[in-house]
Order: C-alpha cells, then structure tokens, then sequence
C-alpha cells in the first residue's frame, strides 16, 4: 500500500512540474480530476467494467422521466410553447428567456416557480414532478427531460389565461 502511495505521489509531483509557474490552484485540482478520471476509465476498459452503447442507451432512455409518447423535439415544444403565448414569431425570444428562467429555477431555486409572483400551480402532479427533478449544473443529458417538463408548466400557465394576454410578463 506505501509503495502504491508513493507512486500516485511521485507521479502527482511529476506532473505538476509539466505546469507552468502561474498556474492556479483551481487549474490543478482540475487538471488532477481530469486525470483520475480518464486513469479510472482506462482501468474499466482493461478489466471490461465498461457498457454497451445498448446499456448506454438505456440508462441516457431512464434518467428522462417522461414516457416515450410524451417526448417531443425541444424545438417543436419552444415553438407549442411560444403558441401558447400568442404570436410565435415574435415571442420565441420571451420563450427561450423564460426555458432560461425556468431551467436556472430548477438548478438554484425551484420555489421561483412553485410561488411566483403572477400566477400558484395547481397541478398536483407538475409540482411533484418540479419538486423530485434534480438538475446538475452541467448535464447536458437531461436536457430533452427539462424541456419536456418546461412545456407541462407552459400549459399549465398559460392554458389558465386567455390567448393574448401574456406581453407583460418577463422571465
């Protein structure tokens, strides 16, 4: 075990003399994370600790929360959201500043949706969904499930006013 220490170690050294001299802590801790992480996959490759792209496919098919049938394009659900605003054409820029709102809100601070200033969900069944979806900063995976969570809210807000009457709110 010593000896295995001692040589993470004199390898840990040995890079950080590869570095340039103003390089910051922040940079090296990254550096350091980048390089157990491929160390550790070439490690799952040599012992076969790896999936098929089949099992890939299918653990991506479960993180998304929603049934197949409910899965759209993300940009035909903008668009179906920009229609319930009123006019698409002019509203798709409110449309990806509210997704933008809304996807910030589930990262940081889910209650800006569930207790916003202009309007209180109802819908049992979307706040359960808003309150159990746990968004990391930077999976990109979980994108298509966001978006597809975003247009339950659109039209759980926007089907309770009249067509039309949206223009004033800003996100």
């Amino acid at each position: 075990m010593n000896e295995t220490n001692n040589s993470i170690k004199e390898e840990v050294v040995s890079f950080l003399k590869t570095l340039p001299d103003d390089v910051t802590l922040d940079r090296i801790i990254y550096h350091l994370y980048v390089k157990q992480r491929i160390s550790k996959g070439l490690d799952d490759l040599k012992h076969e600790r790896t999936l098929s792209n089949e099992e890939v496919k299918e653990k991506i098919e479960e993180r998304l929360f929603l049934k197949e049938e409910e899965q759209m394009d993300i940009e035909h659900i903008l668009l179906e959201c920009c229609k319930m605003r009123g006019n698409p054409s002019s509203l798709i820029h409110r449309t990806i500043h509210e997704f933008n709102w809304f996807y910030q809100s589930l990262i940081f601070d889910k209650s800006k949706i569930l207790h916003n200033e202009y309007f209180e969900i109802t819908d049992i069944d979307l706040i359960e969904q808003i309150n159990h979806r746990n968004v990391p900063k930077d999976d990109d995976l979980i994108l298509r499930s966001v978006v597809n969570l975003f247009y339950l809210y659109c039209k759980h807000f926007y089907g309770s006013l009249k067509n039309g009457d949206f223009t004033e709110f800003t996100f």
